[in-house]
């Protein structure tokens, strides 16, 4: 009896140790041993900074693949949960930019791609070259393709804030309600930079036919259309209520005037939530966000 104990103790223990052998050199695979929270990172032309998480359970260490200078890591070493901050340089030159990162153990290796838009303001969709900003005040561009910019009403050159408290670009406070005329959006109150102007419905059309989807760009939410590198961010700038200029939609919904009337009410825009995109008809005096294409 005494015998027979010793020998499935024996047994046992002999199993927990075969285990143990197997499940280590499962983790000297590497197969798993490493994991990134983003597999692709895009970044605006400007110099700026994201933050991504690597989980790993033995050392790694990350490098820029062709040592490329414009692209830098910190920590590019670390063990178990790490926040890396990954950051860029500001892009000088007309093309985009690409790069993997290398997050490398003993074992095994994990790339995240990195894209940079050109310095250029404007990205080519479908022959057709769209800004890649959204226009601010009269005349100008955000300062990035993540900013909403802000609201003009159809066939107007009053801007109006896209965050509250509301005002307009003549410091006045008081909501125009009443419904823009004209048959298309003149050039005389077109808010677009010089070398610009705002798109026609058959424009965004055309953009919508691209390759679009649904992201969240530096913490904010919104569409990018088109196929990297030739992309561009549309932000959920959400909207200004025809009746009294009510801020909804931030975050949650984009909508894109044309210079396209429907009738002498109703114009042409395009919109899109989180789960479809298309061009609508609305009251011109709404304010949306405005996109330019290039003259």
């Amino acid at each position: 009896m005494e015998r027979k104990i010793c020998f499935t103790v024996f047994s046992a223990t002999l199993f927990v140790l075969l285990m143990f052998v197997a499940c280590h050199k499962d983790d000297d695979n590497g197969v798993q041993d490493i994991t990134i929270s983003e597999s692709k990172l895009e970044f605006d032309y400007i110099q700026s900074s994201r933050t991504i998480q690597v989980a790993s359970a033995i050392a790694w260490k990350a490098s820029v693949e062709g040592a490329a200078d414009w692209v830098s890591v910190s920590p590019n070493v670390g063990i178990q949960h790490t926040e890396v901050t990954v950051s860029v340089e500001g892009n000088s030159e007309e093309n985009a930019r690409s790069v993997n990162i290398v997050f490398a153990t003993k074992n095994n290796k994990e790339k995240v791609k990195i894209t940079q838009q050109g310095g250029s303001e404007g990205v080519t969709i479908n022959n057709i070259t769209w800004a890649t900003r959204n226009v601010d005040l009269p005349g100008t561009f955000a300062r990035t393709s993540e900013s909403a910019g802000m609201f003009y009403q159809w066939n107007r050159k009053v801007a109006w804030s896209s965050t509250d408290p509301m005002i307009n670009s003549n410091n006045e406070t008081t909501w125009d309600s009443t419904v823009p005329s004209g048959t298309t959006w003149q050039k005389q109150n077109d808010p677009c930079p010089d070398g610009w102007r705002i798109p026609t419905q058959a424009e965004l059309q055309s953009l919508l036919d691209a390759n679009n989807t649904w992201v969240v760009q530096n913490g904010v939410n919104g569409r990018r259309f088109g196929t990297a590198p030739n992309t561009i961010f549309l932000p959920a700038a959400g909207k200004r209520i025809n009746s009294n200029g009510t801020l909804i939609g931030t975050n949650s919904e984009g909508i894109y005037w044309s210079d396209t009337q429907y009738d002498a009410n109703i114009a042409y825009e395009m919109d899109f939530l989180v789960s479809n995109a298309k061009t609508d008809i609305t009251q011109r005096n709404y304010a949306y966000a405005v996109r330019c294409v290039q003259e």
